[in-house]
C-alpha cells in the first residue's frame, strides 16, 4: 500500500468530519505525550503539513489566546479554582471524560477564564500538552469543526 498523498489526506479528514461532529480527547489519549517525538517528520514536511492545515496564529501576541490572558485580572477567577467541580475535573475523578465545559452569556469572561485556565495547566504540567480553541462567532471560519482539527 502506498502512502497517501496530502490531498488525499485533506479529503479524508474533510470526508469523515461534518459540522455536526464533536472532538473529544481525554487523559488517555494524551497519557504517553512525548514532546521530542510529537512530530517525527522533516522540517519540509513539517512546512507542508502546516500549509495546507492553514492553522491559525493561536499563540501569537494578537492571537485570541494571548489576548484573553492579557486582559485577565490577577486574582480573579478563584472562585472556579478552588470550586469542588473544577478540582474533580482536575483529578481526573469526575465522568467529564476530560472535557471541561464552561458556560455563561456573552462578555461574562468565558474566554478570559479559559485563557488563565490554559495557562494554569500549562505551567503546572510543562511535559503535558494543553490543547485548547477559542470559537469565536465573528469568525466565520471557526463555526465548522474542521477549525479546531487544523489547529
Amino acid at each position: 500500500m502506498s502512502p497517501k498523498s496530502l490531498s488525499e489526506e485533506e479529503a479524508a479528514i474533510d470526508e469523515h468530519v461534518s459540522d455536526d461532529d464533536a472532538v473529544l480527547i481525554d487523559r488517555d489519549d494524551i497519557s504517553n505525550y512525548n514532546p521530542d517525538q510529537i512530530l517525527p517528520e522533516r522540517p519540509d514536511n513539517i512546512r507542508k503539513i502546516r500549509s495546507w492545515l492553514q492553522p491559525t496564529p493561536y499563540n501569537d501576541v494578537g492571537g485570541e489566546y494571548r489576548k484573553h490572558l492579557a486582559s485577565h485580572l490577577s486574582g480573579t477567577g478563584s472562585w472556579l479554582t478552588s470550586s469542588d467541580v473544577y478540582q474533580t475535573w482536575l483529578r481526573g475523578d469526575g465522568d467529564g471524560e476530560g472535557l471541561l465545559w464552561i458556560k455563561g452569556i456573552p462578555g461574562s469572561g468565558k474566554s478570559v477564564m479559559a485563557a488563565k485556565l490554559i495557562d494554569e495547566l500549562a505551567r503546572s504540567n510543562p511535559g503535558c500538552p494543553v490543547l485548547f480553541f477559542f470559537f469565536r462567532q465573528i469568525i466565520e471560519a471557526n463555526h465548522k469543526p474542521q477549525a479546531l482539527l487544523r489547529d
